[in-house]
């Protein structure tokens, strides 16, 4: 079952114009859709790692706080599927 306290997050996180909220909007959009049955599982955990992947590799290079967030954010929302 889901955590509703990451969910929480991600939506308190959305609010602001940062990296973090993008991200979180993107990670939020993406589990609204698993839950509504719009993507599979499989897609869902792929569409995750790529958010993580990209990210990471990119705007997040040098931000290792948001770094270490988006990858525990990531790692829990999978372990729902």
């Amino acid at each position: 079952m889901w955590d509703y306290d990451i969910i929480k997050e991600l939506k308190a996180k959305m609010d602001s114009d940062t990296i973090e909220s993008k991200i979180a909007t993107e990670l939020h959009d993406i589990t609204e859709q698993y839950n509504e049955g719009i993507l599979t599982g499989e897609e869902y955990k792929e569409l995750l790692l790529d958010i993580e992947k990209i990210n990471k590799a990119n705007e997040l290079a040098d931000d290792e706080e948001v770094s270490r967030w988006l990858t525990n954010t990531v790692k829990l929302l999978i372990s729902v599927v």
